[in-house]
């Protein structure tokens, strides 16, 4: 899942079950912030059967990245 791999065993066997449930807690907070965030990205990834979100409010980056010199600053 990981792509661990470790000395003289499967990858599977690098983590102990409770290091697996805490991984996974933290990898489903992760996933609920960026579908918070990204709504078209939970609708191309939502089981089936669930109601889509809406995406209008979607974040879309600048297609031009800002340009910075040393004495500047960054403006969001």
């Amino acid at each position: 899942m990981l792509g661990h791999v470790t000395a003289g065993g499967e990858s599977v066997n690098r983590y102990t079950e409770a290091e697996m449930v805490d991984i996974a807690d933290r990898m489903r907070r992760v996933e609920e912030l960026l579908f918070s965030k990204a709504p078209s990205v939970y609708n191309a990834l939502r089981p089936k059967g669930a109601p889509r979100m809406t995406d209008k409010e979607d974040i879309v980056a600048s297609a031009k990245p800002v340009k910075r010199t040393r004495n500047s600053k960054l403006v969001t």
